[in-house]
């Protein structure tokens, strides 16, 4: 037994037990401040005028309305997906991606690793 009591064959300890004590001293980090707080992010905010989350531009370029905020919670072609979430994720939101169809899963690590090593050149 890993823990007194219970079945060592039973996933249930490992995902319902608090973590051991770390550097933190409380197992898990409470506190910001803990891991030297909040980056500085320098530089100049994209512009957002309804404060959808989607920058005007992106609006723009792809039909949207940047004085809507409600336009961030909306399917441009009906797949599911929220204007916001496509944001987010880099999607077009102006084309229908099937998602069971296992072809269109990006490898998008290597699509980074591939322009890295152009930008090197």
């Amino acid at each position: 037994e890993y823990v007194a009591g219970l079945d060592p064959k039973s996933f249930y300890q490992f995902e319902h037990r608090r973590l051991g004590q770390d550097s933190y001293k409380l197992g898990i980090i409470t506190d910001i401040a803990q891991v030297g707080g909040y980056p500085e992010y320098k530089g100049k905010a994209y512009k957002d005028s309804d404060n959808d989350g989607m920058p005007d531009a992106w609006e723009k370029k792809f039909g949207l309305n940047p004085k809507d905020a409600s336009d961030a919670n909306a399917d441009l072609n009906g797949d599911g997906y929220t204007n916001i979430e496509k944001y987010i994720n880099g999607i077009d939101p102006t084309k229908k991606v099937d998602w069971k169809n296992l072809d269109n899963n990006e490898d998008t690590l290597a699509k980074i690793e591939q322009g890295l090593a152009e930008y090197k050149k």
